[in-house]
């Protein structure tokens, strides 16, 4: 994008709600959904999350994986 000096890839979004999700897809970056419980998790894989995880220990190897 105009002025935006990181591509789209080297991007991760993290977030908790839908609302999240959405922001994510629609901006075309990486993202990680963050639950502590299943209802959470359930809401964000029906927003499209396809990785969310429960614990932060997991954030940045996620992040690794995905960059």
């Amino acid at each position: 994008d105009a002025g935006n000096p990181i591509p789209k890839q080297r991007i991760v979004f993290l977030g908790d709600n839908p609302n999240d999700v959405r922001a994510g897809v629609e901006n075309g970056v990486h993202f990680i959904g963050f639950a502590v419980n299943e209802t959470q998790e359930k809401l964000l894989r029906d927003a499209g999350a396809e990785r969310v995880l429960s614990d932060h220990k997991d954030t940045l190897p996620t992040i690794d994986l995905l960059l």
